[in-house]
């Protein structure tokens, strides 16, 4: 995914915290692969950039549904191979959305 030019939409809440799920880039470690996200986060005027793990998003999400039920997050891929380009794409957008439901819950964003 890395360097492809697959735009995400930007939530801009109070004008104070933007997020956007940027890319994506699979790794191995210990002989395994796995993708990893790359969260464009600017709040109040400062930039930085964190990589998390869809088990990352996965735990989070879970914490989050006691409170809010309604939160979806991409699913797993059942079958067929999770590091196809086309997936880890549709994967990457999806949660972009999920980001960006996230920046509307007031209760997270203040």
């Amino acid at each position: 995914m890395s360097g492809s030019s697959a735009s995400s939409p930007t939530l801009n809440v109070n004008d104070s915290l933007i997020l956007h799920v940027v890319d994506a880039q699979t790794s191995a470690e210990n002989g395994r692969k796995f993708t990893k996200y790359k969260v464009s986060v600017n709040y109040t005027g400062r930039e930085w950039e964190i990589w998390r793990r869809y088990k990352e998003f996965n735990t989070l999400n879970e914490k989050l549904r006691r409170a809010r039920s309604d939160l979806k997050l991409p699913g797993r891929r059942l079958m067929g191979d999770s590091f196809e380009p086309d997936f880890v794409l549709k994967r990457l957008r999806g949660l972009n959305e999920y980001v960006q439901r996230l920046c509307k819950i007031s209760q997270l964003v203040n």
